[in-house]
Formats: C-alpha cells, structure tokens, sequence
C-alpha cells in the first residue's frame, strides 16, 4: 500500500482538499517530508512570480470557485494558510475574495471575519482607484509622432469613459477583453455597460475604432507594463509584506 507521500503532485493539484489534508497532518505529526510535498502541490498551483500568472490563473480558479462549494475554497484557504503561517500565498487569494463574482459575494460577507471582509474591501477600492488611474495612463500613451487622423484626444477620451463605464478593472485576474481584442487586430471594438437600460436603443453597448498600429501596439506595451506593476503591489494592496520578503518566509 502507498503511503500519502508517493501520490503524485498531478493528483494533489486537482483538488486543493488533498493538498490540505496532507499539510494539517504533517503539522500536526512534525512530518517534514509530508509538509514539504504539500507546499510544492501549492506552489505548483498558486502563481509565485508575474511570469506564472498566465499558467498558473486557470487552474487555481477552479480551486477558488469549485461548483456550489459552502463555504466558497477562498475562504477556506484564507484562514488554511494563516494557520499555517504561509503568507505568501494570502495575497493571490485575498485578491481573488476581492474579485469574487456578485453571486458569491453574499457568502463572502456571511463567512469571513470582519476585520477581513474590511481588508477585501479595502483592497478592492485601492485596486479599482489604481486601475483607474493606468488605464487613463495606458490609453493617454501614443506613438510619437503619430500623424493617423484617427488618434484623436476624442477617441482616447471616449475610450477612457467606456472603459470606466463598464467597470473593468486593470488586474492579473483576468484580462480585459478590449485589450485582447486589440491584440486580435479588431478594428472595431465593442463595450457592455454593466446595468445600462436595454430599452434604450444603443444604451447597453457601445463599439469605438481602435487606434493606429503604432498607438494600438504603444498601448498593448503599456497594458503589460501596468500589468506588471499590478502584481508587484498587489501584496501592499492588503497590507502584507512584500513579495520578497514573503519569499523568504520560513515554514518551521
């Protein structure tokens, strides 16, 4: 019979339980290597650099937001991961309880603490000023010189209100879909509104060109630097540490 050490980390990363399971037993028995093959089934899974985001993002959502589960796995990690001193995977899912989908929003209030239904909050209003803030930075860039009549302060304008009005937020979470429709080469790109009336014709969407190939490429540039900064605060967001010194965190 195998014991819970030889089950492959494949295995383990299915299901974050597994994970758990195997991290509070070796705690609890002060079996290192026990402890050392849960943590590589987290790291395996939770991103620990900007570069693993892409990777990484898929999987760990499935792990945040399996079926109906009650109380929602971020929830439950939040409080599994400050038992066990391991602050370094806090702010990914402090991040995602503050990106929570509406419907699982209720539950998020219900079961957390309220000093940590305060730090979401909190974390979430500083995100949305900060993304609010590169996106007129990343939409106000442009090709010097650009000659194109299309460029115009009233189109980067326009841009800068749609965006706002559809509630997007500049993150690691997920990518705004406008500016994956640029990187497509879309020449025209459609905004949803979140509740605009649908009786009014034209009032719950709204399509604007994109900018010349030398603007659209400065922007999508400036996208992935903003992106990058994103990340590197996103620990500050929720009054952790800095992702270095939470590198160098010790487990025992």
């Amino acid at each position: 019979m195998s014991s819970i050490c030889d089950t492959p980390l494949p295995c383990l990363a299915e299901h974050f339980t597994k994970a758990a399971s195997i991290l509070g037993q070796s705690s609890t028995y002060g079996a290192d290597k026990l402890f050392s093959h849960a943590i590589r089934a987290f790291e395996d899974n939770i991103p620990q650099s900007y570069d693993e985001i892409t990777n990484k993002r898929e999987l760990f959502e499935k792990w945040i937001f399996q079926g109906n589960s009650n109380p929602p796995v971020a929830i439950y990690l939040l409080d599994f991961f400050r038992q066990h001193k391991l602050q370094k995977f806090l702010p990914w899912v402090l991040y995602l309880l503050s990106t929570m989908p509406s419907h699982a929003q209720f539950r998020r209030q219900i079961l957390l603490s309220q000093d940590d239904i305060q730090l979401t909050l909190k974390g979430k209003e500083e995100i949305q000023q900060w993304s609010h803030s590169s996106l007129s930075e990343i939409i106000s860039a442009s090709y010097e010189p650009c000659l194109s009549w299309s460029c115009t302060k009233d189109l980067r304008s326009r841009w800068i209100s749609a965006l706002l009005r559809c509630d997007v937020q500049l993150g690691v979470h997920a990518r705004i879909e406008q500016f994956e429709a640029l990187e497509r080469g879309d020449t025209s790109i459609e905004f949803r509104f979140l509740g605009a009336s649908t009786s009014v014709v034209g009032a719950s969407s709204t399509s604007l060109p994109s900018p010349c190939h030398r603007c659209k490429e400065v922007w999508l540039q400036k996208e992935k630097e903003c992106t990058m900064k994103f990340w590197d605060k996103l620990p500050t967001f929720y009054d952790l540490p800095t992702w270095f010194t939470l590198s160098r965190e010790k487990y025992w």
